[in-house]
């Protein structure tokens, strides 16, 4: 189905819309469509690979830097860069913003450069912000001070790459969208690995990941300026008033808000280690900790691909093709993402011995936790860009600030208790009820809510087969074994109960190609 199909063909029925915000689109509202916009099958599969290569990518250089620096050094490494991920998010606001002024008005030139213009100012304030405190802590010898020194040169750039990628995301141009990630991810390989093993160490990565964020933000130029002037919504803006930096920014303060907390949540057990447990284990922690964000970078992608379709589905009014989405992706994050998530707690100990070295192995329970606490805490942020989507976002805000609050309160009594192995609980705890709580939320508010029996039945075969090897069976080898056989069962499961078919298959592989969908629910989705 097409957005102009689903604004004008059979709307949903009233009973549908009883207690959510789904409004019928008026009979005048101008109908807009974008050159090269792609479906949300193809760009959940472009945006998912492209995160892959940046999982990939990430899992090559920390180990290289693991092995290279010594869990000492690592673990230093770990802590500038987890710092630094959290202060970059203040300037990504705008290009959040970006999707939704994109995916609603096209990009004339003029709102093209308002944007730029916003995101300059919030660029550089943080970015002084932040300069200021480390270099006069670098002057009193502080070698932490010299590292946040280096690092902080990325704050300059990274909010401009994040602007790009929300306006080509906005556009559904997910091909340059993820070409533009790809070269980012590749860069950032090359440059923090070469500057490192050059005998740079923790300064060279850190400085190598200022120089990538510069690469992936010339490609993203690149793909905005072959098709400026294309993006247009019938030639015009559509808007009446065109906003200002200052507005521009105070309105992408509520999108800074989402990745803001739901990192916090993510690096807080680290910053919370590096405080109480400094040495040896906050390296071990962040080992395992860059194996289970996998699952964070993979997930994150449906999130990116979904969010401009739910915007367009809620501002016309098409409740049954949110409900298609909504269903469909949780379907796919239940029954691709969990069992990964459990394999990772399964073998944990040989995965980051083999990936990091015997010195690793330590943190196996940690990554035994950590590995579905993170699966929860990207499903929290899926619901969360749902709420977004829908305006709902002090609700949206209010609930996950309050996951934030739950995992701080819980950290330091489980780390004194179980020590890292406790502050991955308390991440599990956090985000398991976040997640509850927002899901619960959207059924009650928007009307929308995963089919139940699909359900339980993904998550239920996900337990069964694949926590089943762990219990099982001794060595890594016998689990190895184990896993795969009960793989096998847990595919042809799904397929004798009709949680998955050909038909669904194909629909989705059509829409990868840009096909037409031949009814399939999710691929039914622009």
């Amino acid at each position: 189905m097409t957005a102009t199909e689903g604004a004008n063909g059979r709307g949903p029925d009233s009973s549908d819309l009883a207690g959510s915000p789904f409004v019928e689109r008026p009979a005048s509202a101008p109908e807009f469509s974008f050159p090269g916009s792609e479906p949300v099958a193809r760009g959940l599969a472009l945006l998912a690979f492209s995160q892959a290569v940046y999982v990939l990518s990430g899992y090559f250089v920390n180990i290289v830097l693991a092995k290279r620096l010594g869990p000492v050094e690592f673990g230093l490494f770990g802590l500038v860069l987890s710092i630094l991920v959290w202060l970059e998010i203040t300037t990504s606001g705008i290009g959040g913003l970006a999707v939704v002024y994109a995916g609603r008005h096209g990009l004339p030139d003029s709102l093209r450069r308002a944007f730029w213009r916003a995101q300059a100012a919030a660029s550089a304030g943080v970015f002084l912000a932040c300069l200021l405190p480390s270099l006069a802590a670098w002057s009193a010898g502080s070698r932490t001070g010299f590292l946040l020194t280096v690092a902080s040169f990325d704050i300059a750039v990274i909010g401009f790459y994040h602007l790009g990628a929300g306006f080509l995301n906005g556009l559904r141009w997910y091909t340059a969208q993820s070409a533009s990630s790809l070269a980012y991810s590749v860069s950032r390989t090359v440059a923090m690995v070469s500057l490192c093993l050059a005998g740079l160490g923790v300064a060279g990565a850190l400085a190598g990941n200022v120089a990538s964020s510069a690469f992936g933000l010339l490609a993203c130029l690149a793909f905005l300026s072959r098709a400026a002037g294309k993006a247009y919504k019938g030639g015009a803006c559509g808007m009446d008033v065109l906003p200002k930096a200052p507005a521009i920014i105070r309105e992408s303060l509520s999108f800074v808000a989402i990745p803001l907390l739901y990192s916090l949540i993510l690096f807080m057990d680290i910053f919370f280690i590096g405080a109480l447990r400094p040495g040896n284990d906050v390296g071990v922690f962040v080992s395992a900790h860059t194996i289970s964000k996998t699952l964070v970078f993979v997930l994150y992608a449906v999130s990116l691909a979904a969010f401009p379709a739910f915007v367009s589905s809620f501002a016309e009014g098409d409740h049954k093709r949110a409900l298609r989405l909504f269903r469909g992706l949780g379907d796919f994050m239940l029954g691709a993402a969990l069992p990964l998530a459990l394999f990772f707690s399964a073998f944990s100990r040989p995965l980051l011995e083999s990936l990091f070295g015997g010195d690793y192995g330590r943190g196996a329970l940690s990554l035994a936790l950590l590995a579905p606490a993170h699966f929860l805490l990207m499903a929290l942020t899926f619901f969360i860009y749902v709420l977004f989507a829908a305006e709902r976002r002090k609700s949206a805000l209010l609930i996950l600030g309050a996951a934030a609050a739950v995992d701080a309160c819980l950290q330091l009594p489980l780390i004194s208790q179980w020590g890292p192995g406790g502050a991955a609980a308390a991440t599990l705890f956090s985000s398991l009820a976040g997640a509850a709580v927002t899901l619960a939320f959207i059924g009650k508010a928007l009307g929308l809510t995963l089919n139940g029996r699909r359900t339980l039945l993904l998550a239920g075969l996900s337990l069964a087969c694949f926590l089943t090897p762990a219990v099982l069976s001794a060595g890594t080898a016998g689990r190895a074994a184990a896993f795969m056989v009960f793989s096998v069962i847990y595919l042809l499961t799904l397929r004798r109960a009709g949680l998955i078919s050909a038909r669904e298959l194909a629909g989705w592989y059509n829409m990868v190609r840009g096909r037409p969908p031949g009814g399939n629910d999710v691929g039914a989705v622009p």
